[in-house]
């Protein structure tokens, strides 16, 4: 009596844990979704914010004053500086957003390991599915994080005039 009231015990125990891991699966797997959705409304903005116009400025008129020649080229400086420091803004924003994914990834897959084969099956299909879904936004968050050709092509011709732009004379 008392060995089968231990082994109750014990299945009881084994059944509570594998479904607090279940739950736990189940509450991860609907975070991530939530995550998922809203990193994807993100992208959608970002490539709106990243495709911005930014038109190049023209330093190498004949008749400009030399004190305006100069102010352009200041202007030019912080046009690039405030370049890279949106990369720089969305290169952060996508390591975060990304490692986010990947830790609850990381947890869910656990909880599943820690479940009985019969409980696993019937969730690891939605987990499958969950896994693609982050593959795909993880990839439209590097390659938001990508210098578009015309943006490149912008910040180039910039550099390019910045490098044109009169020096000033010190005597």
């Amino acid at each position: 009596m008392g060995r089968m009231f231990l082994l109750n015990t014990i299945c009881f125990i084994q059944e509570m844990r594998a479904l607090k891991n279940a739950e736990s699966a189940l509450k991860c797997m609907a975070e991530l979704r939530e995550l998922l959705e809203h990193e994807k409304a993100n992208i959608e903005t970002n490539i709106a914010h990243t495709d911005r116009v930014m038109t190049p400025m023209e330093c190498h008129e004949p008749n400009m004053q030399e004190q305006d020649k100069m102010q352009i080229s200041k202007k030019m400086r912080k046009q690039i500086n405030s370049c890279w420091k949106d990369l720089m803004a969305q290169i952060e924003h996508g390591k975060s957003k990304t490692s986010a994914i990947i830790s609850k990834l990381c947890h869910i897959e656990q909880c599943l390991r820690e479940l009985p084969a019969s409980k696993r099956s019937q969730i690891e299909t939605s987990f499958s599915r969950l896994c693609m879904e982050a593959d795909v936004v993880m990839n439209a968050i590097m390659n938001s994080m990508k210098i578009p050709d015309e943006k490149q092509t912008r910040l180039n011709i910039y550099i390019h005039e910045l490098a044109l732009a009169p020096k000033p004379l010190y005597s």
